[in-house]
């Protein structure tokens, strides 16, 4: 490898980070301004703190943070070439925030569908990163295998989990289409789902501290 190609490889790989940040930043900064202009559209339906509106309004910020949070993770432990499903797959994760925003403030079985799609869109963002992540190569050597091999089953556990969740949502919002649920069941249901995104944020920040243990270790 001549020279100006070794520059010009550090130089992408160098943008990989910052590029990618900087737009998912841009993205849940904007999510976040919907999010509060809804919640100061629809404060009186969220007075009541025990209500379902409150714990749907919760979950929404929750779902902007735990995105920006695996995005920054994701970008700065790995390290790949940017191509244009690095911009496609972050809009249609947006594209998901933005539905479950705007049914928060609804009493309908319409967030629990636009949860369902927020894990449909995580999945293909989980897989997208790890593939990516695990494909690169530089002279047959991969510059992200130790930080894959400290992750382990974390990889497949990031993956199951959006799975797991998309099934869980998506039957809450058939069963409340199909039966008619008391309000307690249905604040039950969006008390449950989250509970389901809070342990993630846990799993999540548990493996994040792995790899920071990992980094340490190498510097000794």
């Amino acid at each position: 490898m001549t020279e100006s190609h070794e520059k010009l490889r550090v130089r992408l790989q160098e943008s990989f980070s910052p590029s990618y940040l900087t737009l998912i930043s841009i993205l849940q900064s904007m999510l976040l301004g919907y999010l509060a202009a809804e919640f100061n559209n629809n404060i009186d339906s969220i007075y009541d703190i025990g209500n379902e509106v409150f714990i749907r309004a919760i979950t929404s910020l929750l779902v902007i943070i735990v995105t920006w949070n695996e995005y920054r993770m994701g970008a700065t432990q790995f390290v790949w070439f940017p191509k244009t499903t690095d911009t496609i797959v972050p809009f249609g994760v947006a594209i998901a925030e933005f539905f479950v925003i705007r049914y928060s403030f609804e009493p309908s079985n319409s967030w629990f569908y636009s949860m369902s799609f927020f894990y449909f869109t995580s999945f293909v963002g989980f897989y997208h990163m790890y593939f990516r992540a695990e494909r690169l190569t530089i002279n047959k050597e991969s510059l992200n295998k130790d930080i894959l091999d400290v992750i382990g089953t974390g990889v497949e556990i990031d993956k199951a989990a959006c799975i797991a969740y998309l099934i869980v949502t998506l039957l809450f919002g058939f069963s409340i289409s199909k039966y008619d649920l008391s309000e307690t069941i249905q604040i039950i249901m969006s008390l449950t789902t989250l509970v389901l995104l809070v342990i993630f944020m846990i799993h999540s920040e548990r493996q994040w501290q792995r790899i920071i243990r990992f980094s340490k270790q190498r510097e000794e």
